[in-house]
């Protein structure tokens, strides 16, 4: 018996090429990690996949009573090189140890692109206002409370300790600004939510949990967090996941055809399919249940939402119809983007077995030249579903016969 090919991806997700919805943004800021800060303090920025950053530049303000708007500190990305893969690009401090850096845990994944600089290390714990932007940043030392000249923000959120102290993320960045108001644990993290699949959601954060030592995992403590409606301290999100993909609703989409394309349809109507979706070391992360309704002259389209506890930055799909022999892609990469994942599946599949053969034959066999409401039709072996087992079936299963699909 011989296998032939199966998978036939005409479009897939986007591995750099397709633009997000809106300019980089923070998705993560590690300020007052556990224990010892000097090499656990980070900045996670999330971005266009490969696109390049040397023009952002990370500003960072003081909002306590007293000091407010002094800029504390200017990061510039000028020799960070390009946004990670993933979409991805996290900022880390630069150590003189013969580790080099210290490890997160788990670590980022390798599509992270990590740029090392002192200028993330020491991050107040305090009140403070981050900005992300592009342009002529400010020095050091001045006061900074509201629109910065020659400057274009493209992201910036704040946080105060008392009422007393001061936020600026607003007043900085208007639209593109968030104040998250008054908080009175000194914050150890933010966390962005992410709606969809490239859009900037709401921020969470909190204390990190002090019995979860460096290098992590981060967990919240109890009682100091705070996040968007429904999330809680343990769930969706368990705390910070330094340099990977954050917390999402992501919608995976494409199209099915159906080869041979002779499917009339007119009986049993959506068909049910099930798409799985593996890591690329072979792990099942989900399973989902799509009703599509094929067409016998074009794709049709389907889509399904990917678990959001899922964090892989690339997995595989599977996708396997009642008689139709599954495909599954290659890796491809979903942490900031989706495209269109077009499968043609060959249908023939009688029995189920993911192999067209024999077996699925005599099944045409022992019900052929019945209709639909016949004693004896069955709906798999009417393989093109127009109401009758025939001929045309025998052609359908002739098509793709002695092929087997992907495991």
């Amino acid at each position: 018996m011989w296998t032939k090919r199966l998978l036939s991806v005409v479009g897939i997700l986007a591995v750099g090429g397709v633009a997000l919805a809106q300019n980089p943004f923070f998705s993560e800021i590690g300020a007052n990690p556990p224990g010892e800060d000097n090499g656990y303090e980070y900045i996670e920025i999330e971005g266009v996949p490969d696109a390049n950053s040397s023009a952002l530049r990370v500003i960072v303000i003081d909002g306590k009573n007293g000091n407010e708007g002094t800029v504390l500190k200017v990061i510039p990305l000028t020799s960070a090189g390009t946004i990670g893969t993933n979409g991805v690009l996290l900022i880390r401090p630069t150590l003189d140890t013969p580790l080099g850096i210290f490890q997160f845990s788990p670590a980022p994944t390798a599509w992270t692109r990590i740029f090392q600089t002192s200028m993330v290390s020491q991050l107040a714990n305090g009140s403070q206002t981050y900005v992300l932007g592009v342009g002529t940043t400010p020095a050091l030392g001045n006061i900074v409370t509201g629109p910065i000249s020659g400057f274009t923000v493209y992201d910036s959120v704040a946080y105060k300790h008392s009422a007393a102290d001061h936020e600026y993320a607003v007043a900085i960045g208007g639209s593109n600004g968030t104040n998250l108001g008054t908080k009175p644990a000194l914050m150890g993290a933010l966390y962005r939510q992410i709606i969809g699949n490239n859009s900037k959601g709401a921020w969470a954060g909190g204390l990190l949990d002090l019995s979860k030592a460096n290098p992590g995992p981060y967990a919240w403590r109890s009682g100091s967090f705070f996040g968007p409606s429904g999330w809680t301290s343990t769930s969706p999100v368990t705390g910070p996941n330094p340099g990977r993909i954050n917390y999402r609703n992501r919608t995976i989409a494409g199209t099915l055809a159906v080869s041979p394309n002779d499917y009339a349809g007119t009986v049993g109507g959506s068909q049910s399919f099930t798409m799985q979706v593996y890591s690329i070391t072979g792990t099942l992360l989900q399973t989902a249940t799509l009703s599509i309704l094929p067409s016998g002259n074009q794709a049709v389209a389907w889509s399904f939402t990917l678990n959001p506890s899922i964090d892989a930055d690339r997995v595989q799909f599977r996708l396997k119809g009642s008689t139709f022999l599954a495909k599954r892609t290659g890796n491809l990469t979903v942490a900031t983007s989706t495209g269109n994942i077009a499968f043609t599946l060959m249908n023939g599949d009688v029995d189920g077995s993911n192999a067209i053969n024999t077996d699925d034959y005599l099944l045409v066999s022992n019900t052929f030249d019945t209709a639909f409401g016949d004693p004896g039709y069955t709906l798999a072996a009417d393989l093109n579903k127009d109401g009758s087992v025939s001929t045309d079936d025998y052609i359908v299963l002739n098509a793709n016969f002695d092929t087997e699909g992907d495991n």
